[in-house]
């Protein structure tokens, strides 16, 4: 056997102990649960709900906590949870619509368990120490959110096992040991914008096909950064960065790119000599999988708020991007509309920096100014592509630290309508007029 797969049978067995019962209660250890008729037994548990809809803790506790009943919330309130490092602290046993946040849960088998449970969102949490993983779905748990929290010090930060149709976005992964997000017989999940560092797996996928992976930061994995027994998959908008071996893709065929961007590598040694920044040759990983438009710099992406509605705004850069934030300009007078104005800094080393910065496509490319303070703009393309709901723009500048401002004039709604009249009132005069110019 070779060394991936040995570190596959490894992996199974860790996390198969997270299933196993607790040999050992110590004297303050409490276990809760929360009934489906919405009593807490036993009654005496620092857990508590005015409409059994809401359940608090109220105090640190030793224990563990089962939730029998639906769409409940339960929070941790801030207060420590503390297991037996057997089983898990929080356990969802085949329900639906739960939601668990602000806990801090460490010294357990498993931090949160979901067991044929879906439609429940986990969000919010702290969890430190699993003996086997931080958050495990399994037993066919679908269509929940695993979202926003921190999972650190455990083997294992997120297992997904038998279950499809989920989303795990936004958590930051840092076990120091077996793997950061792995899933297992799990199709059709999304795995976005999470922080995966410091593992020695930093994502693997075996055994589960059609899996998004966007926009995550895969990063100083001490064996692979992502590991792939999968097939159809799509990779993109990642960062893999300082990976001792970037990926295992096992010959199995994915997607690695969209139409026209693909993943930053680190160890990416192309060019970019169209100045656009993609490389300018593709990243081979094998003969069926290759990264086309590899990014020649790390990708962000930002929620960005414009005309009462949310946009992506999407940065690659070989910049440190940081401090970003939108504003808006006040409008001088009805004839002079306010403008978005979007900020962020750049900082880098010398040489030669650039973005390239994806924006939605209903703002005109002769509204957008480009200011990065007292540094001028080497290169500008504000037509770099464009199609029916982005346009892309790419500038480039002397590398150090700068404030990026990005000057978008908004032209609100509510002035539609009075300018509609006005023109339809000027083009009336101006036909009476030459009427009875002719007459």
């Amino acid at each position: 056997m070779n060394r991936v797969t040995v570190c596959l049978i490894v992996l199974f067995l860790v996390i198969g102990f997270c299933i196993l019962p607790s040999r050992v209660n110590g004297d303050n250890f409490q276990i809760i649960t929360i009934n489906s008729d919405g009593s807490v037994s036993p009654p005496d548990a620092p857990l508590f709900t005015v409409d059994n809809i809401t359940y608090s803790l109220t105090n640190d506790m030793t224990g563990l906590i089962t939730v029998e009943r639906d769409n409940i919330t339960l929070n941790g309130a801030g207060h420590d949870m503390t297991g037996d490092g057997n089983r898990a602290g929080v356990q969802l046993q085949q329900v639906n619509n739960v939601t668990i946040g602000n806990m801090t849960i460490g010294t357990v088998g498993a931090g949160i368990w979901l067991y044929s449970s879906s439609h429940s969102v986990i969000s919010g949490n702290n969890i430190t120490g699993a003996v086997n993983s931080g958050i495990l779905i399994s037993e066919y748990s679908n269509n929940n959110t695993v979202s926003s929290n921190s999972i650190t010090n455990s083997t294992v930060g997120m297992y997904l096992e038998s279950s499809p149709n989920n989303t795990v976005s936004g958590n930051n992964i840092e076990t120091y040991a077996n793997t950061g997000i792995a899933l297992h017989w799990s199709p059709n999940n999304i795995v976005s914008g999470n922080n995966v560092t410091n593992n020695y797996f930093g994502i693997s996928c075996a055994y589960s096909n059609n899996i998004t992976i966007i926009g995550n930061t895969v990063a100083d994995n001490g064996f692979l950064g992502i590991w792939l027994v999968s097939s159809n998959c799509t990779i993109c908008h990642n960062n893999f960065m300082n990976n001792t071996n970037q990926l295992d893709s096992s010959g199995l065929p994915n997607v690695w790119n969209n139409d026209f961007e693909g993943n930053y590598w680190s160890d990416y040694n192309g060019s970019d000599n169209n100045q656009d920044g993609i490389g300018d040759t593709p990243y081979i990983i094998d003969e069926n999988n290759t990264d086309h438009y590899p990014l020649m710099g790390e990708f962000h992406d930002y929620i960005t708020r414009i005309e009462n509605s949310n946009f992506i705004v999407e940065i690659t850069s070989n910049s440190t991007i940081s401090a970003y934030e939108v504003a808006i300009s006040e409008q001088s007078s009805n004839w002079y509309p306010s403008s978005i104005i979007i900020y962020f800094n750049v900082t880098g080393q010398a040489g030669q920096g650039f973005c390239r910065i994806c924006i939605t496509s209903h703002l005109p490319p002769s509204y957008i100014l480009i200011d990065i303070g007292q540094t001028p703009v080497t290169f500008y393309n504000g037509t770099l592509f464009f199609n029916s709901t982005h346009r892309w723009i790419y500038f480039t500048y002397p590398l150090s630290t700068h404030k990026v401002m990005i000057v978008v004039p908004e032209f609100p709604s509510y002035l539609i309508l009075p300018l509609f009249f006005i023109t339809t009132l000027l083009a009336i005069i101006f036909y009476k007029r030459r009427h009875l110019s002719r007459a």
